[in-house]
């Protein structure tokens, strides 16, 4: 009886014992590192992400722009002007609150040539605006004119010098744009005009009097405007 009963619990020890080590805790498989390849692809795939984002920033930018050497045709030259369209050229000068576009469009008369320049206010400046600098560009022209017609009616036989006419006040031009004023005279001279948040420079030779090359300033103009 005393060995029935050793033996029972002999094996009664033997069974917890395989219990215990069935359940002790599996070792954890190492972390796998990913493969090259894989290190490579992703790496690839945020540059790419980066590079399109900015590519598409800089088409935004760019297409917002005003090319100026895109704004008249050779037909509307040659309607206004009564010559060929030559050539173009472009340039982009300064820098600063504004983006500027200019085109010298070169006829085949070289005196027929016109200057256009369109200025934008640059993205995200934060600065002075299209406007305000208008403002203070032309907002005064008005009653600087308005001062020298009663300063001319207190003398009317009095003979404006050469020097005071090239200085001469913008003059005010309707019909064309929100806001349009001549500077100069029939020597040389511009047309600036306000429109949105754009303005324009506009230039032209061959003319022989003032308003005449007004009104050819303003025809080419409207063609211009109708493109920004």
């Amino acid at each position: 009886m005393l060995i029935s009963t050793q033996g029972s619990l002999y094996s009664l020890i033997v069974l917890l014992a395989f219990v215990a080590a069935s359940c002790k805790k599996q070792p954890t498989p190492p972390p796998t590192s990913p493969s090259p390849s894989a290190a490579t692809a992703a790496t690839t795939g945020t540059k790419d992400a980066t590079s399109s984002a900015s590519n598409a920033n800089a088409s935004s930018s760019v297409k917002d722009q005003v090319d100026a050497c895109k704004l008249l045709t050779g037909d509307e030259i040659k309607s206004v002007q009564n010559d060929m369209l030559k050539d173009t050229t472009a340039s982009q000068p300064g820098g600063g609150d504004f983006v500027t576009s200019q085109c010298f469009y070169t006829t085949s008369n070289f005196v027929n040539s016109i200057s256009l320049t369109v200025t934008q206010q640059r993205p995200n400046a934060g600065a002075q605006s299209i406007r305000e600098f208008w403002k203070e560009r032309f907002g005064r022209g008005e009653s600087r004119e308005k001062e020298r017609e009663k300063e001319r009616d207190r003398d009317k036989s009095a003979k404006p010098s050469e020097e005071e006419e090239e200085g001469q006040p913008p003059e005010r031009v309707t019909g064309i744009g929100d806001e349009a004023y001549s500077v100069g005279n029939a020597k040389i001279g511009a047309l600036y005009i306000l429109k949105g948040d754009k303005f324009l420079r506009i230039s032209i030779g061959g003319s022989r009097s003032q308003p005449e090359r007004i009104r050819k300033m303003k025809a080419l103009a409207q063609h211009v405007i109708k493109r920004l």
